[in-house]
């Protein structure tokens, strides 16, 4: 019944009860730790599931946990692929200092994905040739000699807002002088990275 009781908070993950003899009970609580909003509707744990936490509370859990929440889109049987492509393709964004803000699996099952900085990445589904990963480790490789070139070209500054990595070995851009540079986001991490390599239970 205690058990039962404390699991109705909306934040625990865990209970675990240890009597201790002769008079005394060890309770020993996981915190759920939450990592990306599903669908502007729910809240996702570390653990891929989907918790009670009102998705009205998400900026209050980013304040709480020092970290910001990526947005995932698709179909909700995807949901565990969904979580487990944000954080490969959060990992290869990195190497060219940006992180993940919003991954969408449409209805069409074609992959998008947009970063801090404002860069839209538009990957198609994973019938083409050449699995996502790769076009993304593609680009992200090339990145910072194209980077380079396109400040060199134009005065203006140039940068890329948005990649088209429906190639198998190579990718488009588009590009748009830099004005008031997108800060959002840039000096805190993804929640789904700050767990990673912690242990649960």
């Amino acid at each position: 019944m205690m058990v039962e009781l404390i699991l109705d908070n909306p934040w625990v993950e865990q209970v675990v009860i240890r009597r201790v003899w002769p008079d005394t009970i060890v309770l020993r609580l996981q915190e759920r730790r939450i990592i990306a909003l599903w669908n502007n509707e729910h809240l996702i744990s570390e653990l891929g599931e989907v918790t009670n936490i009102p998705v009205s509370d998400y900026k209050e859990v980013e304040k709480k946990l020092g970290c910001y929440l990526i947005k995932i889109e698709g179909p909700k049987d995807f949901l565990s692929k969904i979580v487990a492509r944000a954080e490969i393709t959060n990992n290869l964004l990195t190497t060219i200092n940006k992180k993940l803000l919003h991954l969408r699996l449409t209805e069409q099952f074609s992959w998008e994905a947009k970063t801090t900085g404002g860069m839209t990445l538009r990957f198609g589904g994973d019938d083409l040739q050449g699995p996502m990963q790769y076009r993304l480790e593609n680009f992200t490789k090339s990145y910072p000699n194209l980077a380079n070139k396109l400040e060199e070209k134009d005065t203006g500054l140039p940068e890329i807002h948005y990649v088209d990595l429906r190639y198998a070995k190579g990718f488009a851009i588009r590009t748009k002088n830099k004005k008031n540079k997108s800060l959002e986001n840039d000096s805190s991490q993804p929640c789904l990275m700050k767990y990673k390599g912690l242990a649960t239970g």
